[in-house]
């Protein structure tokens, strides 16, 4: 797994910073919010220039116009999720496979009382493992609420921090 971290880092901070952008442009994730709002609206607005939510007379223009703008620009949006998506599936997928090893490591420790690898950090790193995962179902709200994991991975898999915490 050491010789995969420089995969594992690039696409972290990849995401961390795709999050960043998201969260930043608070735009980006309203659009993403209304895009069915802006579908229904272009589809219900006709050629009548009054909102189908509020019975408002529009006077700005072309109503229809103005929401195919918006809706365009969820477009962007949808982009950037599925980006987000992608890299967070990635990630996800090979943080179960360690942590699968990592598990079968504690079973085997447990069942033979090896001495080698502490069962105490085995634990702790599996719970770091477990926390990549959780956070990768739902990056962005992670994300925004603070609870994205404290331990990168850039740490977690660098040979003098699993000599340290495990061996």
């Amino acid at each position: 797994y050491i010789k995969e971290k420089d995969e594992f880092v690039s696409k972290a901070e990849g995401l961390k910073s795709l999050l960043g952008e998201v969260t930043k442009e608070s735009e980006l994730k309203q659009y993403s919010l209304y895009k069915k709002l802006f579908e229904a609206g272009i589809t219900l607005t006709g050629d009548l220039n009054v909102c189908p939510l509020c019975g408002r007379e529009w006077n700005k223009g072309s109503l229809k116009d103005y929401l195919i703008e918006k809706n365009k620009k969820t477009e962007v949006a949808k982009e950037k999720q599925e980006k987000i998506d992608a890299i967070s599936s990635a990630i996800k997928s090979k943080v179960d496979l360690i942590k699968k090893d990592v598990f079968n490591l504690i079973l085997a420790h447990k069942q033979f009382n090896i001495q080698i690898v502490k069962l105490e950090q085995l634990n702790i790193f599996y719970g770091l493992l477990d926390s990549w995962s959780e956070a990768m179902l739902k990056p962005l709200e992670y994300f925004e609420s603070k609870k994205w994991p404290d331990v990168s991975f850039d740490k977690m898999f660098d040979s003098s921090f699993l000599e340290e915490t495990i061996i």
